[in-house]
């Protein structure tokens, strides 16, 4: 209810039907109530809106692989906001509500590093084998970066491995024991120092089925 300050001639605070009175600067005025909000979001807001959530479950699956790879992706933006940003742009595809992640363009890391050379995955004995050739020796690289490496499936929850293998070893693996036969799993390769922020692009290996 509005209030009457100075008498009935006098300005007044407050809502009183229709009307806002207030005082700015000691003059006294009145506002009219604003229309209520009735516009419903748009197809491509929906759309928009429900792909962002989608693009963020999927990363908070693999959160700390991110975490790494992108972690000097850009200044004053969060590894998960630049990873979130890159896949919205160029990995995940279809319309609402049917969407899905375009696995050979996904990236799990983007940097500046030499990426690896001669990379292969395979299947072995409960685990997935990587590899790739030993170039430490070359000048631009250094001996102490460490091997980021991700099998991520639409139907089991992602394996992965940050910094337990370097990249002298040429080859490391992900345990399998006990993934249902069938499971497709898309694989990933990246480097990662640990004397600085440097990481490598990612790789795309393909896919792994489970016999």
């Amino acid at each position: 209810m509005g209030k009457f300050r100075k008498g009935v001639n006098g300005g007044f605070f407050g809502k009183t039907g229709s009307v806002i009175g207030s005082k700015w600067k000691g003059i006294y005025y009145m506002r009219g109530l604003p229309d209520p909000v009735k516009r419903k979001a748009t197809p491509l807001q929906i759309d928009q809106r429900e792909k962002f959530r989608f693009v963020s479950r999927f990363l908070q699956t693999i959160q700390p692989v991110v975490q790494v790879g992108f972690r000097n992706v850009e200044f004053k933006r969060s590894a998960l906001n630049a990873a979130l940003s890159d896949v919205m742009s160029s990995a995940v595809e279809g319309t609402y509500p049917d969407y899905r992640i375009n696995y050979p363009e996904l990236s799990i890391s983007r940097g500046a590093l030499f990426s690896p050379k001669g990379c292969r995955v395979e299947l072995g004995d409960e685990e997935i084998l990587f590899s790739w050739i030993n170039d430490t020796g070359h000048t631009k690289i250094g001996a102490d970066e460490e091997v980021i490496m991700a099998a991520i499936s639409d139907s089991h929850y992602p394996l992965y491995s940050i910094g337990d293998f370097q990249r002298s070893e040429a080859a490391g693996s992900l345990p399998t024991l006990n993934v249902p036969s069938g499971t497709v799993f898309h694989c990933y390769l990246a480097m990662a120092s640990r004397q600085n922020e440097m990481v490598t692009n990612s790789i795309y290996l393909g896919e792994i089925t489970m016999p």
